[in-house]
């Protein structure tokens, strides 16, 4: 019968010691793999939403989802290394909503960076600048001559999308609640304008350039702040959930190698945007 080894209970517990280490070594090797694959699972598709706001984001007669941001997104996302985007329509005022919720992976509809919204989402560095502005009848026959027009007992309203930056700026502006109609699409919009049930419509400059150039014989644009007061600038940019840092990153670094190249400038001017819309932080 062969002789039994009596093993020190001190080697067994030092065995199982090198062994979990091991696994813990293992596994702790293992973990920044594992994160990688997860946080870059965005390579394969992003969802990409859209509010329609010509130039920055709207369907041309073709079916075809475009604009200064989207467009812009297409071409950032295939040099970040995503190989599908899908494109997903909401209402303006769901964008975040719905980034916050993972309905979508990236807000691209030409939405201004403001301290409210950096609370919730986080965004890309700037894509765009851009100023306030007003859209009125041909002939300005109301005299609107800026956001300051529409206080209590002037007799003019102005239709505002909601959640809108030009919403605060008309309360800023010291505009009345009841001279201000809330509405959901710039088309909503537009047609209260047609219809005389609003005397203008508060958007950035880029977008009323756009719907003057559609009717010219119709509308026309004017300074969206008071004639000798230094025009409030702000700048659009991508949207993405806080904790997307790696999708976040890799649409950061596409972007400083692509704005303000002629590349971009010529994209952009399809939609009436000049050099002067591409942010000074290169």
């Amino acid at each position: 019968m062969p002789a039994r080894i009596r093993v020190p209970r001190w080697v067994s517990v030092l065995a199982l010691a090198v062994g979990g280490m091991s696994l813990l070594f293992v596994t702790s090797a293992l973990l920044p793999l594992l994160h990688t694959d997860q946080s870059e699972s965005w390579r394969d598709t992003i969802r990409i939403g859209y509010a329609i706001e010509p130039p920055y984001a709207f369907v041309n007669k073709n079916g075809n989802v475009t604009g200064e941001s989207p467009e812009l997104a297409r071409i950032v996302a295939r040099r970040a290394g995503v190989r599908s985007t899908r494109f997903v329509l909401c209402d303006f005022n769901r964008l975040i909503d719905a980034l916050v919720a993972g309905e979508i992976d990236v807000i691209a509809s030409g939405m201004f960076i403001t301290p409210k919204r950096i609370k919730r989402i986080a965004f890309s560095q700037p894509t765009t600048t851009v100023h306030p502005g007003l859209l009125v009848q041909r002939g300005n026959p109301h005299k609107i001559d800026g956001y300051g027009a529409f206080k209590a007992g002037s007799g003019v309203r102005v239709a505002v999308l909601n959640g809108s930056v030009e919403q605060g700026y008309l309360l800023a502006s010291g505009a009345s609640s009841s001279a201000m109609v809330i509405v959901q699409t710039p088309q909503e919009a537009l047609t209260a304008l047609h219809d005389n049930a609003i005397q203008a419509i508060a958007l950035s400059a880029p977008t009323v350039s756009f719907m003057v150039a559609s009717s010219p014989s119709e509308f026309e644009a004017i300074a969206g702040f008071t004639p000798g007061e230094a025009p409030p600038e702000e700048h659009c940019a991508f949207g993405f959930r806080l904790d997307d840092t790696s999708l976040r990153q890799a649409f950061d670094a596409a972007l400083a190698g692509y704005l303000g190249t002629q590349e971009h400038i010529e994209m952009i001017s399809r939609f009436g945007f000049d050099r002067s819309a591409v942010p000074q932080t290169r």
